[in-house]
């Protein structure tokens, strides 16, 4: 399914969202058309050229707040890990502040790090009185330090989250949030599959039509090693809240068997 569509299915007018990893305010612009002027989008990017980008592209929505803060587990402060050549189309995205991640590979030989200012989702809705419907997560591998810092509205709010997966063989520490939110009541669907046997696709978007359901048997999975490398578009819904959107009624349960075959027949 297009993460857009996506989007269209589950967010209303009036509904909040967190939008955590906004680059250049592309998506903060989307959830602010969806949400109305009667919701609230507040858009988070620690990258200060993005930053600014960002601050650019949402200027003239006044529900849509932009933060220079990278979202982690705690407030504080963390080195930021980029590429120094911010116009590098291929390095733009991989910005981190996971330092195993700040790699030549991921992000060019010129490295460098910045000190840049932190928070969490659970200290951010406390200190603003904020009670989030929708995140969106897309942090470059910090999605554990991310989900870390959200337990109390996990526990309490109970919002729909939206978030990059990259079942790689070299991010696969990273993904212990996936069976703490089944932990805590989460299903997880499959929304697309955006990279598969070392190259980037809009073609290949396995059930098109249909958002699939993911069990912890198929994360399980999906993490072995003898996985291809993949890298997804997953949702994550409260059990309490599927009776709220009808799509989730038309999933299909996912086989990992027949999803890796088709995965299979994907390699080059």
């Amino acid at each position: 399914m297009e993460q857009g569509i996506a989007y269209e299915l589950i967010l209303k007018p009036g509904e909040r969202v967190l939008d955590i990893g906004g680059y250049d305010g592309g998506s903060a612009l989307s959830f602010a058309k969806l949400v109305g002027n009667s919701g609230e989008v507040h858009t988070f990017e620690p990258h200060p050229v993005h930053y600014l980008k960002l601050c650019v592209s949402v200027r003239d929505v006044p529900y849509i707040t932009p933060h220079c803060i990278a979202m982690s587990n705690r407030k504080g402060t963390t080195l930021f890990y980029s590429d120094l050549d911010f116009s590098n189309p291929k390095t733009a995205l991989a910005s981190t502040i996971v330092a195993d991640l700040a790699n030549y590979d991921r992000l060019g030989e010129k490295i460098v790090a910045m000190k840049v200012e932190t928070t969490s989702i659970d200290y951010f809705c406390k200190e603003n009185f904020y009670i989030p419907d929708f995140i969106k997560v897309d942090v470059e591998g910090a999605e554990n330090l991310v989900f870390e810092g959200s337990l109390e509205i996990l526990e309490k709010i109970k919002p729909t989250f939206f978030f990059e997966c990259s079942f790689l063989s070299t991010q696969r520490a990273q993904l212990a949030h996936l069976p703490q939110l089944i932990q805590y009541e989460y299903e997880l669907y499959l929304v697309n599959i955006m990279y598969c046997w070392g190259k980037w696709t809009n073609d290949f978007l396995w059930n098109k039509n249909k958002l699939t359901r993911l069990s912890l048997s198929d994360i399980e999975a999906a993490t072995n090693t003898s996985s291809p490398d993949i890298t997804t578009n997953l949702l994550a819904v409260h059990k309490s809240k599927l009776k709220d959107c009808p799509i989730f009624n038309q999933c299909e349960i996912s086989d990992y068997k027949t999803f890796y075959k088709e995965l299979l027949k994907e390699k080059p």
